[in-house]
């Protein structure tokens, strides 16, 4: 084999729909469509078990990276590849290859569902590199997406193990990806600033020992603010290595973990305090259905509500999607529609904040930008702040605030506060 056929390929993608087709191509591994409505998504699945071929042995990451991890924990993972490449598989040998990929030894018996998205990429890595023995190639879609700038050097380690081994290695990104050779950034008008007020006063998480379906030791978080009080502007990004605490801590903001002590909570100046959440693996929530069904059931109670939030999702629709043709159904039963149905639900409370978790997940960078402007302008129309959690700043250029987590202590996080 010579040495441009053992280099990494790369295919771009205008949108997810494309990256998965390819992916379901050429590994033979299903994915359901999830924002097409149910009779596609059954459909799919009806045609894939119709079909099933002798696939040939791979290592692949998934196009969200939590999928292609069955087992529990990285102990049961990692020493399971590690026995099908026929080499140690103790816990001694799994804790060396976790650490390779920059994470800790506590993390193999965490439960998998507990890992940041940055975490679970980076297991994958050593996933990878544990098969690489027995597989003829690697499979990877958006490698370094989930990760902190600081950390692609852990996918450039696992490209070239894969390469001195004579095994091929294809890359599947989106447009404007960083592994994308023609990446560039669009350009938005600032956004004026929503002045919010945000109090910390070192609120506290602890998190129960688990001892089903594998054990893990009881821990707890906290958070410490180390600028002075006052107010944050929106938009604002959440910022912080890969496992600081950025969506935990957006999950506190929204109520969605109660903490043991402390506080944490946002008002804006009309003494409202509600916040919602965009999760980053925002694409399960429309439970296989469309974007429009969705809200039609979602909201089936109100007539009212209804109307405001399908007027909401055409609004923002309508904004990301100019220049494409609004004839295309595509559009509207896709991830992008999907996100921004879910965005539509959750402005139409007029909650005080909005965050976004890793919104750009799934998008090219060009719809990504156009989906968090446009998200950032309507929400300001109702007086909803938005928040940001993001590794891709670049596109972020109309934010007026940056909240930095940076891990002080093994249980403390801090967070400093700089206006852009």
């Amino acid at each position: 084999m010579n040495s441009a056929e053992k280099k990494m390929t790369i295919s771009a993608f205008d949108t997810y729909e494309g990256l998965v087709d390819h992916f379901v191509q050429s590994t033979g591994i299903f994915f359901p469509k999830m924002a097409a409505g149910r009779g596609e998504f059954f459909r799919g699945f009806s045609q894939w078990l119709g079909g099933l071929k002798q696939s040939r042995p791979q290592a692949v990451i998934t196009p969200d990276p939590a999928q292609g991890l069955a087992l529990p924990n990285a102990m049961q993972i990692l020493t399971s590849a590690l026995s099908q490449s026929g080499r140690s598989a103790g816990e001694t040998d799994a804790a060396t290859l976790i650490e390779k990929y920059g994470l800790t030894t506590k993390m193999l018996t965490q439960p998998v569902s507990t890992l940041s998205g940055g975490e679970l990429l980076l297991l994958n890595f050593a996933k990878a590199e544990a098969q690489c023995r027995h597989v003829s190639v690697l499979t990877a879609c958006n490698p370094i997406f989930w990760l902190n700038p600081a950390r692609h050097k852990f996918w450039l380690n696992l490209c070239e193990n894969y390469e001195a081994s004579d095994k091929k290695v294809e890359a599947l990104i989106l447009r404007g990806d960083h592994l994308d050779a023609h990446s560039h950034s669009d350009k938005f008008e600032p956004v004026a600033p929503l002045p919010l007020n945000l109090q910390i006063n070192r609120p506290l998480i602890d998190f129960p020992e688990i001892q089903f379906p594998v054990f893990h030791a009881a821990s707890r978080l906290q958070y410490s603010w180390a600028s002075e009080p006052g107010e944050i502007f929106s938009p604002f990004l959440l910022t912080g290595d890969n496992g600081v605490g950025k969506s935990i801590f957006a999950r506190l903001l929204a109520g969605i973990l109660p903490v043991s002590s402390g506080r944490a909570f946002i008002v804006n100046s009309d003494g409202n305090s509600m916040v919602r959440l965009l999760f980053q693996e925002s694409i399960t929530q429309l439970f296989a259905l469309a974007p429009s069904e969705y809200l039609m059931r979602v909201f089936s109670a109100s007539k009212e509500l209804f109307e405001q939030v399908t007027r909401l999702f055409r609004e923002l629709m309508q904004s990301v999607c100019s220049g494409k043709s609004s004839d295309d159904t595509r559009v509207w039963s896709s991830l992008l529609a999907g996100k921004a149905c879910l965005i539509a639900a959750r402005l139409v409370e007029k909650p005080a904040l909005l965050l976004l978790d890793e919104p750009g997940w799934g998008l090219s960078r060009h719809d990504a930008g156009k989906l968090v402007f446009n998200t950032c302008r309507l929400a300001h129309q109702l007086g909803t702040g938005v928040g940001i959690i993001s590794h891709q700043p670049e596109w972020h250029d109309f934010t007026r605030s940056n909240l930095k987590l940076k891990q002080i202590e093994p249980e403390l996080v801090e967070i400093s506060h700089e206006r852009l």
